[in-house]
């Protein structure tokens, strides 16, 4: 994405990505395993750029991130002129701690929209919640 950013005069109303979560820490013996969760080849930083590159006046970015690298990469994203529009909070359970944010990003600066995702009913083995169902049931064959 850093090259293409640089080589493309494509702009994009929405971009989806899934980046590498981890930018720090104990690395694994597997290169391939480092490369898609942690942040040896592409930077949260270099990924800002890139999408602030490519993204129209008023699209926006959406990402999943763990709780403590979405709060970093809120901080990171404003030097990018990219600022949160809505933040989802994820818990497994509502009796859990929150373990990933969903974030949409606009270049914008507009007032955050927040909102809890919880993914399975307190005290059972797995079962999901209605919401956790609305939101995959279009993937997700097993709803």
């Amino acid at each position: 994405i850093q090259e293409y950013s640089w080589k493309s005069d494509e702009k994009y109303d929405l971009i989806v990505s899934n980046p590498p979560f981890f930018s720090g820490g104990t690395l694994s013996l597997n290169e391939n395993k480092n490369n898609v969760k942690h942040t040896t080849r592409l930077s949260h930083g270099d990924l800002l750029i890139a999408v602030s590159r490519l993204i129209i006046k008023g699209g926006n970015f959406d990402v999943i991130l763990p709780y403590i690298e979405g709060e970093r990469f809120i901080e990171l994203s404003q030097r990018y002129n990219l600022f949160p529009e809505r933040i989802t909070e994820v818990r497994s359970r509502k009796d859990m701690p929150i373990e990933r944010l969903m974030i949409s990003f606009s270049n914008k600066k507009v007032e955050v929209e927040r909102s809890t995702l919880v993914l399975f009913v307190n005290g059972s083995d797995r079962t999901p919640t209605d919401d956790y169902k609305k939101l995959v049931s279009s993937f997700y064959l097993k709803f």
